[in-house]
């Protein structure tokens, strides 16, 4: 079972660190520093 975390602050490099910690957790909300609506769905 994953654990649930939110990521926020990643940057521009936030797409790359989405990618690498989804394998682990479960990212129920992601906000990137340079994306206004930065959700993935």
């Amino acid at each position: 079972m994953k654990t649930n975390i939110i990521l926020f602050g990643a940057s521009k490099l936030g797409i790359n660190v989405y990618n690498m910690l989804s394998n682990k957790y479960n990212i129920i909300y992601f906000t990137d520093n340079d994306e206004k609506n930065g959700e993935i769905k």
